[in-house]
């Protein structure tokens, strides 16, 4: 919901949901600060921002597939509330317990409570430990980020301005991430 890193990084799913699944009707809910960073995604049918009111929404309506990939509790509850046939992810019991909801979730779910398994033994990947999570092979989908024309020429006239040339190798470092990491 909240981690904008981790909502670009799920994007990879929505290819082989899409060809899967071509006449479906993808709803994706994000919090406010990651909205912006799918509102032009054209494999994303519906996309709403978490409120109490759109929250209501969809504890109302039906869903044939949900995909609760985040283990915050608020995104792990919801995923209990929302009405699918057919639930892939993580949940949340009635004792605030997180839980995989499906067999194939169950490594995913232990990355997050053993440290040495998370840390020293793992060797996939987000995308491939999430793309496991619900049931599809990775086979190195990309990111889905559209952006805006406006946007991409304040870009380019901004490497310009800094003086990097055309063609350059670009490196991005984030010094802003997370306490554990």
């Amino acid at each position: 919901l909240a981690a904008m890193g981790d909502v670009l990084r799920t994007t990879p799913l929505l290819t082989p949901l899409k060809e899967k699944y071509p006449t479906s009707h993808i709803t994706w809910v994000v919090d406010r600060a990651s909205y912006d960073l799918l509102k032009r995604n054209q494999k994303i049918d519906r996309l709403m921002e978490l409120t109490p009111d759109t929250r209501m929404q969809l504890e109302v309506e039906e869903f044939d597939l949900l995909l609760g990939l985040d283990k915050d509790p608020r995104a792990a509850a919801l995923s209990v509330l929302v009405k699918a046939r057919e639930k892939k992810g993580f949940g949340m019991s009635a004792r605030g317990n997180i839980f995989p909801l499906n067999l194939e979730s169950q490594y995913a779910f232990e990355l997050g409570i053993n440290d040495d398994l998370k840390f020293k033994r793992n060797q996939k990947s987000y995308q491939e430990i999430i793309f496991e999570a619900v049931g599809f092979k990775y086979q190195r989908e990309s990111y889905q980020l559209e952006v805006a024309q406006q946007e991409n020429e304040y870009a380019t006239d901004f490497l310009k301005h800094a003086g990097v040339r055309e063609g350059s190798l670009l490196i991005g470092i984030c010094p802003g991430a997370g306490p554990l990491f």
